[in-house]
């Protein structure tokens, strides 16, 4: 199977977890559906919709998101001089800044601009504006089995021990459940995943900048 070229021109290092979506789209039943919950400007979802398309399994995937990040309700992101929408880190040539700036300071322009020139949407991605709960809601009702779900949008225990509750009832056995953020600075991702899975295996893979891991249950 051809590896995916297209996410490349995001212009985005927030991907990490690459031979998760592998393992996940190389394990699929045809006919299932992989959901991504968090997607920022779509490199990952990218990534995964490329490789459903190649594995020409009839696989759906699905990209979650509220896109609403903004300053008034996630300040670091904005104000610290080393988080990426600080004007100054674009002084010292980090790229999202430049970018944001350029589709009107919004992110789900920004993303929708990325996803468009794939021409991988609407088939095999799915998007899907809305918080997490409210898709999982949704999910309930599908006629396709759920193999993968992906947790990257809010790395708070409280928020992650709840979409635990509320995603993984719905991934069919054999299947994956997954997301990124297993570092000090998200200590509630580890304790949620360990609370919610007691004795289940949690494989922890290296995230690509060095810090931290990402994270895989197989049901």
């Amino acid at each position: 199977m051809e590896k995916p070229t297209l996410y490349e021109a995001v212009p985005s290092c927030w991907t990490f977890y690459q031979s998760i979506y592998d393992d996940a789209v190389e394990s699929a039943p045809a006919g299932s559906l992989l959901i991504e919950v968090g997607s920022f400007w779509g490199k990952g979802a990218i990534y995964l919709a490329e490789l459903c398309k190649a594995a020409d399994k009839d696989l759906r995937c699905y990209s979650v998101d509220l896109w609403g990040m903004r300053p008034e309700n996630n300040p670091p992101l904005f104000d610290e001089p080393n988080w990426i929408f600080n004007p100054e880190a674009a002084d010292r040539g980090n790229i999202e800044p430049k970018t944001h700036r350029q589709f009107h300071n919004s992110l789900f322009e920004t993303f929708a601009h990325f996803v468009d020139a794939t021409k991988l949407s609407p088939d095999p991605l799915r998007i899907m504006r809305m918080d997490s709960f409210e898709a999982a809601e949704m999910f309930k009702s599908s006629s396709r089995p759920i193999h993968m779900v992906f947790l990257d949008d809010a790395h708070e225990y409280e928020h992650l021990i709840k979409e635990l509750h509320a995603w993984v009832p719905l991934v069919t056995a054999g299947g994956i459940v997954a997301g990124d953020d297993w570092t000090a600075e998200f200590d509630g991702v580890e304790k949620a995943c360990r609370e919610y899975f007691g004795d289940k295996d949690i494989e922890l893979r290296p995230r690509a900048n060095g810090v931290g891991y990402c994270w895989m249950v197989r049901l």
